[in-house]
């Protein structure tokens, strides 16, 4: 039901335009939630009469949490049991953003259609609107249904009109140099990839292990092959200023990624000798957003730097195995890396996440220890793909591929002669991601 319909409002707007003779416009916040929030938000700003400023969503979102209501309001918008505790945030919220007057929206289904529950608060925190509108019909139809709950109240924030003027009219006066620029969009955005506090995923990963040697020389150079190795993987990345709005520091993050294969096990071609397997990842770095633009989902460049290791180790199981452990490709690298990956918004539903890396091995284990001055680098090249599911989750698929190549310098009456390797590891996960 519709209360007070505009009476406090008028009022305070009557008594700023009698306090100066230019009216300052009215400053309100319109905040909308469920599917099809942005839609819906369309409709009631067009509402909004000349006069009446309405700040960016996120400045009000911000405000809101700053009040002591950390998420969504939810629930809370469509119980009248809860309404009292929500009057008091939204209350504290308006005074934090300095406006007038919040419109509150939350949609619901409703008989077939979906229907639009409003709640338009003061500034003295009084529910001046509160009723369900029915979006049902064309768009004029729900239009007219918002006028209707909102429109009159709403008319009552905008300014008197100026006087006629009873001369000419004097020349509008040259804009300041110093005029101040709106505020710029909060670091930190509930569940937006590129604003958010953290992003972590967890989930199942194949993956394949290629090695082989270039210039070979002798039947001591053992290749190997394997695909379709399942494995759990974990990672995650978090801002921990995200929150505090400051420069430099708020988009400064910590990133963590580790996978172990599961069930993995090796033989040779002729099944004669087997050997217990295993493969693991690790890292651990610093990462650095950079946003492209100011919208709400921005394109981002990351700036990465990590320390990990990545083991495929293979153990003999037999005394015939362990005759030839000095000739498999067991490795550990140890090493660091440098990179820049970017967050690509693909419409409302999706996001490609492209990385790439330079790798600097510190080492390389048993394998390269075998060969005469070895050298070792690498590169890492990743691209996911997420689908939004809501409410900050993502499913994500993609590939991720590792090259390690090596040189050597033999030298006559050396044991293991070859000019270098490649060694070459592809994973493709699948896994589940929370953005906050």
């Amino acid at each position: 039901m519709t209360v007070g319909v505009c009476v406090p409002l008028a009022t305070m707007a009557a008594s700023a335009a009698a306090q100066s003779p230019e009216a300052e416009e009215a400053r309100i916040a319109v905040h909308i939630e469920g599917r099809g929030a942005d839609d819906a938000r369309q409709l009631v700003l067009t509402m909004v009469p000349t006069g009446v400023q309405v700040i960016e969503p996120e400045q009000f979102t911000g405000a809101i949490r700053n009040a002591g209501l950390p998420g969504p309001i939810g629930y809370a918008l469509t119980s009248p049991s809860k309404r009292r505790p929500l009057l008091k945030v939204i209350h504290q919220a308006i005074e934090g953003a300095g406006i007038e007057a919040a419109v509150l929206g939350r949609l619901r289904a409703r008989g077939g259609h979906l229907e639009l529950v409003l709640l338009l608060v003061n500034d003295s925190g009084e529910a001046v609107v509160d009723e369900p509108v029915s979006l049902a019909g064309s768009e004029d139809d729900q239009i007219a249904a918002i006028a209707s709950a909102i429109g009159e109240t709403l008319e009552a924030l905008a300014p008197p009109p100026p006087p006629e003027p009873k001369g000419p009219p004097e020349p509008a006066p040259a804009p300041a140099e110093d005029d101040v620029l709106p505020p710029p969009k909060p670091s930190f955005v509930t569940h937006r990839a590129g604003r958010e506090l953290f992003d972590v995923s967890a989930g199942l990963e194949i993956g394949g292990r290629f090695f082989s040697y270039s210039d070979g020389m002798g039947n001591n150079l053992r290749p190997y092959e394997v695909f379709g190795v399942p494995a759990l993987s974990l990672s995650g990345v978090v801002f921990p200023a995200a929150t505090l709005q400051l420069p430099v520091a708020s988009d400064l993050g910590l990133s963590v990624a580790t996978m172990h294969a599961l069930g993995l096990a090796s033989r040779t071609e002729d099944d004669s000798m087997r050997f217990s397997t295993t493969w693991n990842r690790f890292s651990a770095g610093l990462v650095y957003r950079l946003r492209l633009s100011d919208s709400d989902r921005p394109a981002t460049l990351a700036l990465t730097g990590a320390f990990g290791f990545e083991n495929f180790t293979i153990e003999p199981e037999s005394d015939a195995g362990a005759a030839i452990a000095d000739e498999i490709a067991t490795a550990e690298y140890v090493f660091l890396s440098v990179g820049v990956g970017a967050t690509l918004p693909m419409g409302d539903l999706f996001t490609l996440r492209p990385s790439f890396a330079y790798v600097g091995p510190l080492s390389g284990g048993e394998l390269y220890d075998r060969f005469r001055a070895p050298s070792l680098a690498g590169i890492d090249l990743g691209l996911l793909i997420g689908l939004s599911v809501g409410a900050g989750f993502e499913i994500r698929t993609g590939v991720r591929y590792l090259r390690l190549f090596s040189s050597f310098a033999p030298e006559p009456g050396d044991r293991y002669v070859a000019g270098g390797a490649i060694d070459q590891l592809i994973s493709i996960p699948l896994t589940a991601a929370y953005i906050f």
